[in-house]
């Protein structure tokens, strides 16, 4: 039988081996984590570089990003907000019959990006999701028009592959820029056609085409738009550059 000192031992040096494990375990998981999120972060810059139309593969995303500037804005007020007043908890429960994008809640404050050349707002990417097949995630380019689409991207989503996967297609993406999302008297037009869009069509300027076989991913794309352009999104932002101008603090 071990003598009694043997079997403190014993325990003692099992105790500090598993101490020092829980602590390595600990720091690991805390040092992937920040290695994950800074990932994420990288991959988020790239996706508002891309569909600004300012990515280079050539050159490091962190420096192309110097030219975006990110803002907090208070949807409920259309200004901007400080990182003080930034409350992440704070939603808003969206009513079913307004709720075209099936988002169900939407946040109070949410980060946008400026993009600037010699200290001019050339675009504002606006962050969307919205029910599809699955949920849809993606960046809208707007032009400094407040009006006019500079590009489009959805950069998560779990669509069907060769249907509602096509978001990802180029040549699909291609045909956003220069479509008008409001007409002169301010009202939402903008819509996906079901097919292709008729250029000899008086909507052509506020349509682009439908994804083939993918009703209801194309019908997401729509009612997305809608909704984040509408009431609940960024309207009143919106109407709040359009008064104070888009350069404005």
């Amino acid at each position: 039988m071990p003598a009694p000192e043997s079997t403190g031992k014993n325990f003692a040096v099992t105790a500090a081996v598993a101490a020092v494990c829980s602590l390595a375990v600990s720091f690991t998981a805390v040092g992937l984590r920040a290695r994950r999120e800074g990932n994420q972060d990288l991959e988020r810059m790239k996706h508002i570089l891309t569909v600004a139309g300012l990515y280079d593969p050539n050159v490091p995303v962190t420096r192309s990003f110097t030219r975006v500037e990110p803002r907090l804005v208070d949807l409920e007020t259309g200004a901007y907000a400080s990182e003080d007043e930034f409350d992440p908890t704070a939603a808003v429960v969206i009513p079913s019959d307004d709720d075209v994008a099936g988002v169900e809640k939407r946040e109070r404050y949410v980060r946008v990006y400026l993009v600037r050349d010699i200290g001019r707002v050339t675009q504002i990417i606006l962050p969307v999701r919205g029910e599809g097949w699955s949920m849809l995630h993606g960046f809208v380019a707007l032009d400094r028009d407040l009006v006019t689409v500079r590009g489009f991207t959805v950069y998560r989503h779990e669509e069907t592959a060769g249907l509602g996967a096509e978001v990802d297609n180029p040549k699909w993406k291609a045909r956003w820029p220069g479509k008008r999302i409001f007409d002169a008297e301010g009202k939402l037009r903008f819509r996906v056609a079901k097919g292709a869009v008729d250029a000899a069509s008086p909507e052509a300027a506020y349509e682009v085409d439908g994804l083939s076989g993918a009703t209801l991913t194309s019908e997401g794309i729509g009612n997305l738009m809608r909704f984040w352009f509408g009431d609940y999104g960024f309207r009143r932002y919106l109407e709040r550059l359009a008064e104070k101008g888009v350069d404005h603090d």
